[in-house]
């Protein structure tokens, strides 16, 4: 009697340290279910801390069916992971697929390792327009690299540079060429203001005709001895010019 409880006391006390459940056929698949449900590390090292005595006893028949829901659980993470990688864009990512899933599937394997060879590729590209800093190079990069994700990057470039020659050639016709190649770009107002400034400063077609007029008027009321046509023909010119009315009554 006393042997018996010597003998089932460490099996027992082995048995509740690892919680493994008495009847394998349907608690035991539940037990292997929940395991499963761990991340892969925490999984395989729990797995290999199973000693051999809670091993050997489990039924035998149960060993297939761990195997089984072992494999498929690999295979979704897997697939998910596969998935993910595939749809990004970070190479951080695609290579950390690489590194864990060494055992995929040769297709999944070949695909990811061809997008980020793609990704690098962008990448170098990237890095060279950067280097090179001119609106040609960024407008190559961009022809080459539609869907980069560096677009948004590229684009705020080349709007800086071209304003910076807007700005540095200081001419209507450059604000006027930096407005049609960004009509929604970063400095459209300012653009605006410059040819504001401009135009402030330049002698416009329709002033010029209202100059020749005057003249003209001018010389046709002296030649006539016409005092009032002269008058009506320098009044608004020397009123906008004193910034008073009336300026030619005496």
């Amino acid at each position: 009697m006393i042997d018996e409880q010597v003998t089932a006391t460490p099996l027992q006390s082995h048995t509740q340290h690892q919680q493994v459940p008495p009847y394998p056929t349907l608690l035991y698949h539940n037990f292997i279910k929940q395991k499963l449900s761990l991340p892969l590390t925490l999984r395989l090292k729990r797995i290999t801390n199973l000693s051999l005595s809670s091993v050997s006893s489990l039924q035998l028949s149960s060993a297939p069916d761990f195997w089984y829901f072992y494999a498929e659980a690999s295979k979704k993470k897997e697939l998910e992971a596969y998935e993910y990688a595939i749809k990004n864009s970070d190479p951080v990512v695609l290579q950390s697929y690489l590194d864990n899933y060494l055992d995929a599937p040769q297709a999944h394997r070949d695909s990811v390792k061809a997008h980020l060879s793609m990704l690098q590729q962008i990448d170098r590209q990237w890095n060279d327009a950067l280097v090179n800093n001119s609106k040609e190079a960024f407008d190559e990069y961009l022809a080459n690299n539609p869907n980069s994700p560096h677009k948004a990057e590229a684009k705020h470039k080349i709007d800086s540079l071209d304003w910076v020659t807007a700005v540095a050639t200081d001419s209507e016709d450059a604000y006027k060429s930096y407005l049609e190649s960004h009509p929604n770009g970063e400095h459209v107002d300012d653009a605006n203001n410059g040819l504001k400034k401009i135009s402030a400063k330049t002698v416009q077609p329709q002033e010029r005709l209202m100059i020749s007029s005057t003249f003209r008027n001018f010389f046709q009321s002296i030649n006539a001895r016409d005092e009032e046509g002269l008058r009506s023909s320098v009044s608004n010119l020397l009123t906008s010019f004193l910034g008073k009315l009336d300026a030619t009554k005496k």
